[in-house]
């Protein structure tokens, strides 16, 4: 039918591993609560690397949420994480303001192509 699966907040109350054998699940999003605590202890970082590892091992997509500074991006970049999420990247946009930048970047890479 063309549709993906996503298990939203991953690693938090009802979520759990047995989903991942359940459904046929595309995409997890690591809750943030995992990522905005990962400068306070070290543990953290290496929960969200098993799943991270584990999920690239069973072919399932991963998104961490609420990647705010530039350290949680280079934490989550030590993982098989495979996208963020967060104002670290942009405040929420409205869809012309999206759309814009879309373009922009789209127009910027295609010149980048051609020189």
């Amino acid at each position: 039918m063309g549709f993906h699966i996503a298990i939203d907040n991953f690693g938090t109350d009802l979520s759990s591993f047995s989903a991942l054998h359940k459904l046929p699940v595309n995409l997890l999003k690591i809750d943030q609560s995992f990522v905005r605590t990962l400068d306070e202890e070290e543990s953290i970082l290496e929960i969200v690397s098993s799943i991270t590892k584990l999920a690239k091992q069973i072919g399932i997509q991963t998104v961490a949420e609420g990647i705010e500074t530039s350290s949680s991006v280079a934490a989550m970049q030590s993982t098989d994480c495979t996208f963020g999420q967060g104002y670290y990247y942009s405040r929420p946009l409205s869809v012309e303001d999206a759309e814009a930048i879309l373009v922009e970047n789209n127009n910027r890479i295609l010149s980048n192509r051609a020189a």
